[in-house]
């Protein structure tokens, strides 16, 4: 409460990030006014770099008004210090870039006046960039946007409205905005920063001596002794950029912002195809290369968002730079020098070829063609192999191979193509008359060719199929590569439009349970009305769940009134049947898992989630990740997110039985082959282990030829346990998402909860409602220990199902 309210936004699914921007907004506004810009400007540069967006509430605004320790005077340089104060609480990195609207313009360059100054102490850093958008808030005229903008700062008091913010304050802060000036600042800015100015071209208040002499200080000569100013117009927008005209704001702020990476590089070479490339790594750094070649008709931009996805599912596990191109007579390389006929399969590789040769970059370690695409990067191969390209030129390690009025351009008043259709129609015959089925029956060696079909298109006839399939059952051989088939349901040939996360994305095992049907013949595929995800806990499975889940779906269904509803219950990563998901395993990768897992089954978002232990936090987590944007704009909310008996703060190991990680070092010690369940149990028992506990660590068995193996991955495991005692998820519960309930369902006889933390919850669900935020609520479970599915699954369905009940 010492510091000025604010929120997050990080563009990394590792909840990682390289740089952070610091957004303000203007007069009368919150953080909210910013809220969607922020997530498209982060959304932006995640292809480019990992971003954290800070949105401040300036005191008097917002969830700032009556914070303690914001006394006045409300100027402008004490809004300023408000901002570094909350640096310095959070002590995380200062900010790289700052933006600042109308009066949080002021704000932003106060800050790094002061900044520059001193005035924060040694450990504040000069923002490398400033924004200012535009001019204060003067002489606007009362204009319905500005009534409504204005209005839009109401909140509830009782049975009428106030403003939310301080207007004495706000007052005091206006006049210390229109009084301040910084001009000698914009003069000598201070050495390795940019201050960009982004004026609308409409604005009145810009007066010609005003822009006159911006645009001076942007044609002076470089000196690298100070910083640098630069200007930046947005026609047909009034004082509200990024509300008025937020994609040209993009388009002015991305690559600047992108450019502290130099991460994203367009680059365009007449002798060669035109292309352009992205890492995904904010280092600059890569490790792999992938191409992707588009289909007939196409160009790379068909495989724009595919390779920003597929980019961002690669960049937890490795740093890889995608390569899109523009075949011949095909978008940008449409007339392009050097490109001569014939137009046929074998040039359209060469081109590649030359592509990368005139780069002098990494050779690409994977290939992915689509339909033309698919055969030029089968030729790009067999001619590689061949040493058609020279010494220089490497083979790729994997080849994914797979068509108009999006490919019209303008020209004068008209409309005309941007592929040559001649050159087309020559490159469609060579692609019908070139055959590869000698290079896939014998790929080159340490190369593997996968060949992704969908499984409804009428092409592939019956004998292709059957063709591939045997290809794929050869035995080893060990002096060629390799072949793979893969089949894509729902999709039809354009697969990476029609089923694009089903290519990118690892994916977790699950089950469904429906609720059962009252029609005596029920349709095989009902589509249900409500859905909730079930997660088990530690060293649990989808299946412990099975029993509990049946029960509630037959209660809501029978329930008044009844309700259709299914239940998901998931195998979290590295548990059950969901293994080989890349690292790093914790609780923001395993709620990543989630938002995967809908996108990929093409579901709607889930209307409840229960997690058990374990689960718990991972559904915190995902309710923490999605609101704040980190699974884009379509993602929605949970209504309920039940925690059933799982503390939500950090588990200090010293304060707890120490039972869990005693079973983890135990299993440690096991063999990897276990003789018998029988064996396992009476070991554990022998242990001191209780025999339902050692009981219900045999259901983790699979069989593995004569003997038994753990069906989880243990080192995964125990990193996520490791992830499970260090995330906090208080603030969450402080601060619940609006429109939400989390309900915190606590053991009676569980051992898992301290008096602090019972208490703590307690004064959580006694707080003063708000209907500006969402609503926490504690329950007790009588008669149960932790593992309260199975000790009082009566008493925890009669909890439950009321509740989800209510939200039909």
């Amino acid at each position: 409460m010492s510091v000025i309210a604010f929120e997050e936004i990080i563009n990394s699914s590792s909840n990682q990030y390289s740089f952070t921007a610091l957004l303000i907004h203007g007069l009368l506004g919150s953080r909210d006014s910013f809220l969607d810009f922020a997530r498209s400007l982060a959304s932006s540069l995640s292809s480019s770099s990992d971003w954290r967006m800070v949105l401040v509430d300036l005191r008097n605004h917002g969830s700032s008004v009556d914070r303690e320790g914001l006394t006045p005077p409300h100027d402008i340089a004490n809004a300023a210090r408000d901002v570094a104060n909350l640096f310095k609480s959070l002590n995380g990195p200062w900010p790289d870039v700052v933006i600042g609207h109308s009066l949080g313009g002021k704000v932003a360059l106060q800050y790094a006046f002061s900044c520059a100054q001193g005035d924060y102490g040694d450990s504040a850093q000069l923002p490398k960039q400033v924004k200012w958008l535009v001019d204060h808030m003067v002489n606007l005229g009362f204009s319905k946007f500005l009534s409504e903008h204005i209005s839009s700062n109401l909140k509830k008091s009782g049975e009428h409205k106030t403003f939310s913010f301080n207007i004495e304050g706000v007052i005091q802060m206006f006049e210390s905005c229109r009084d301040t000036d910084y001009w000698p600042l914009l003069e000598q800015p201070p050495k390795g920063i940019e201050i960009a100015i982004v004026r609308a071209e409409s604005r009145v208040t810009w007066d010609p001596d005003v822009v006159e002499r911006l645009e001076s200080l942007t044609k002076r000569e470089n000196d690298l002794s100070s910083g640098k100013v630069s200007v930046h117009v947005v026609p047909r927008s009034g004082h509200w950029i990024y509300k008025d005209e937020p994609e040209r704001l993009l388009e002015i702020m991305a690559p600047r912002m992108a450019s502290l990476s130099d991460n994203l590089t367009f680059s365009f070479n007449m002798s060669v195809i035109a292309f352009e490339e992205m890492i995904n790594s904010s280092s600059n750094q890569y490790s792999f290369t992938a191409l992707l070649i588009h289909g007939l008709l196409g160009s790379r931009d068909n495989l724009l968002d595919f390779a920003r996805s597929l980019a961002s599912s690669l960049s937890t596990s490795s740093d890889w730079r995608m390569v899109l191109v523009d075949l011949r007579n095909h978008g940008n390389s449409v007339d392009r020098e050097g490109l001569a006929p014939p137009h046929d399969i074998a040039n359209a590789a060469r081109d590649v070829a030359n592509l990368f040769k005139s780069l002098n970059r990494a050779w690409p370690d994977v290939v992915i063609g689509h339909s033309l695409g698919g055969k030029v990067a089968l030729q790009y191969a067999l001619s590689c192999a061949q040493g058609d390209y020279g010494d220089s030129a490497h083979l790729p390690k994997q080849f994914l191979s797979e068509y108009v009025s999006s490919n019209l351009k303008k020209s004068g008043e008209h409309e005309t193509f941007s592929f040559s259709i001649e050159g087309v129609i020559q490159m469609f015959k060579s692609v019908r008359d070139t055959d590869y089925w000698p290079l896939l029956e014998q790929p080159p060696k340490g190369i593997e060719i996968a060949i992704v079909r969908t499984e409804s298109r009428l092409t592939w006839d019956p004998d292709v199929v059957e063709r591939l399939e045997r290809l794929t059952k050869r035995e080893n051989d060990l002096s060629s590569g390799k072949v793979s088939v893969h089949v894509v349901p729902r999709s039809g040939h354009w697969i990476y439009k029609d089923e694009p996360q089903r290519l990118s994305i690892e994916t977790l095992a699950f089950e469904e349970v429906r609720s059962p049907s009252p029609n005596p013949n029920p349709n095989p595929n009902p589509k249900a009305d409500y859905s909730a995800f079930i997660l088990h806990g530690l060293m649990g499975s989808a299946r412990n769940w099975r029993s509990f889940s049946r029960s509630l779906a037959s209660s809501l269904s029978t329930f008044s009134p009844p309700s259709d509803w299914k239940m998901v219950l998931v195998d979290l990563r590295n548990h059950g049947r969901s293994a080989g998901l890349h690292p790093p395993h914790n609780m923001v990768n395993a709620a990543n898992d989630l938002d995967n897992l809908v996108k990929s089954e093409g579901w709607n978002w889930p209307d409840v989630i229960l997690g058990h232990s374990l689960g718990g936090k991972v559904a915190l987590q995902y309710v923490m990740s999605c609101a704040r944007g980190d699974y884009g704009s379509s993602a929605k909310l949970p209504k309920q997110l039940w925690v059933l008996d799982s503390v939500p703060g950090i588990v200090n190991p010293e304060e707890t039985s120490g039972e869990v990680e005693k079973v983890l070092e135990t299993l440690q010690t096991i063999p990897k082959s276990i003789p018998s369940r029988k064996w396992l149990v009476d070991h554990l028992t022998n242990l001191g282990f209780s025999r339902s506990l050692s009981e219900w660590l045999g259901t983790n068995l699979k069989k593995s030829g004569e003997h038994e193996t753990w069906a989880f991955d243990l080192e995964g495991i125990i990193q996520m346990f490791d992830s499970y005692r260090e995330m906090d998820y208080w603030p969450l519960l402080e601060h619940p998402p609006k429109g939400m309930e989390i309900v915190i369902v606590r053991a009676e006889n569980s051992d898992r909860w301290d008096p602090h933390t019972t208490e703590k919850l307690k004064r959580l669900e006694n707080r003063r409602g708000d209907e500006s935020v969402g609503k926490v609520s504690v329950v007790v479970l009588p008669k149960s220990g932790h593992w309260v599915h199975v000790d009082n699954p009566k008493g925890l369905l009669e909890i439950v199902t009321p509740k989800m009940a209510s939200l039909i």
